[in-house]
């Protein structure tokens, strides 16, 4: 009833790509029924080639991103035209449907978006976890991976076995955030640094955990830290990158992971919380600030999505101030994570073919696309319509 067809703005088969990327892209290209790169097409040549397979959805996964062919899309090569994932944000562009969900991009913000929504129930996202890191469920985060683990061939900057013994041997509480440092504001650090200042005068054993690249970033993050009597050397752990194969076994010894505000967690979401670890959000306006609060309400811990800043510190405080319930909440997520809707590819696939199928039943009625939203309701598969002016 559906043949699935893969167009490829970029060369599928790079000799220097890893052999884990190498695999995904054979996989990949072993469940379509087609497979087209258009690395070497204009846009309008790559247009053509797509209408001439009477392609009826036609899904765009990379946006703006580096590699991308979005003027393609211009040229209209197939009926309808979906944005999904790849760029949580507006595109600027009319001729798409975003595909989203009611927290990622709800109807009160849509005056921020040109595209028209596709509304998932729980959350949009969807990640590969259970499949591809079902090394983290066996509790091994305690023990440091071993030195043929951590040491991948081609990857430099990768975080040293002093490092991580230095992690996993902590007697302090890890407050941590994986972000890109790029996407910590100014407000969101001293955010950050009122939480560490009085955590660390009430337990005086925190430190804040972050990424070590770029060095210039440091110096600056540190010498705002002074302002708060905090010290980088003392009160702060700074690391390079750990190996795909174990980074989130090492990542599981954060205590409790704090998210940026302005462009927030989105694949770090799916890994800290995979990785056993509550986040504490704070939504936006934007699309890119607000997937980390669809992930945690997709997956029913809604009581880790701050209202405003106040409340963002008091969640934060709350739990890294109460070891019992810090130490349940890890517990719950832990157990409940293998059944989030995050990790449920089944429920998640029958849902996006439901809304696919109701996008083109309409458009096959002779329907104009709706200015509003498509959604699925919550508690069926049933597809429905729901109108938002």
């Amino acid at each position: 009833r559906v043949e699935t067809y893969l167009y490829a703005l970029n060369p599928l088969h790079r000799p220097s790509a890893p052999d884990r990327d190498k695999q995904w892209t054979s996989s990949i290209i072993g469940e379509c029924f087609k497979t087209v790169e258009l690395s070497s097409q204009s846009s309008r040549e790559a247009s053509s080639s797509i209408a001439a397979d009477g392609i009826h959805v036609l899904v765009d996964l990379m946006g703006y991103t580096r590699g991308n062919q979005i003027s393609l899309f211009s040229f209209r090569p197939s009926p309808l035209l979906l944005a999904f994932k790849g760029y949580m944000s507006t595109t600027g562009l009319d001729y798409f449907t975003l595909v989203t969900d009611i927290t990622a991009s709800p109807p009160e913000l849509r005056s921020v978006y040109t595209e028209r929504f596709a509304y998932i129930p729980g959350s949009f996202f969807i990640s590969g976890h259970k499949i591809n890191h079902k090394n983290v469920l066996d509790n091994s985060g305690s023990k440091a991976p071993k030195r043929e683990e951590q040491e991948q061939p081609g990857e430099d900057r990768l975080l040293g076995q002093g490092q991580i013994h230095e992690i996993i041997h902590q007697d302090r509480l890890l407050l941590c955030s994986f972000n890109s440092l790029y996407k910590i504001t100014r407000h969101n650090w001293r955010t950050w640094m009122q939480i560490l200042a009085v955590t660390r005068s009430e337990a005086n054993k925190t430190r804040l955990w972050l990424l070590k690249d770029p060095a210039p970033a440091i110096e600056n993050l540190c010498k705002e830290a002074e302002e708060f009597g905090l010290n980088c050397s003392r009160d702060m752990l700074f690391t390079t990158h750990v190996s795909f194969e174990v980074h989130l076994q090492v990542k599981s010894r954060c205590n409790l992971s704090l998210d940026t505000f302005q462009y927030n967690s989105h694949g770090t979401a799916a890994d800290i919380l995979w990785a056993g670890v509550p986040l504490v959000t704070l939504p936006n306006i934007t699309m890119a600030s607000r997937v980390a609060a669809s992930i945690l309400r997709g997956s029913s811990y809604e009581e880790l999505v701050a209202r405003n800043v106040a409340d963002y510190v008091d969640i934060a405080h709350r739990l890294a101030t109460t070891p019992r319930l810090l130490a349940n909440l890890r517990a719950s997520i832990q157990k409940s994570r293998t059944v989030w809707a995050l990790h449920d590819h089944e429920t998640w696939a029958s849902r996006f073919s439901a809304l696919c199928w109701l996008m083109w039943d309409l458009f096959d009625a002779g329907n104009e696309p709706c200015e509003g939203a498509l959604a699925l309701s919550s508690d069926t598969l049933l597809p429905q319509l729901m109108l938002q002016s």
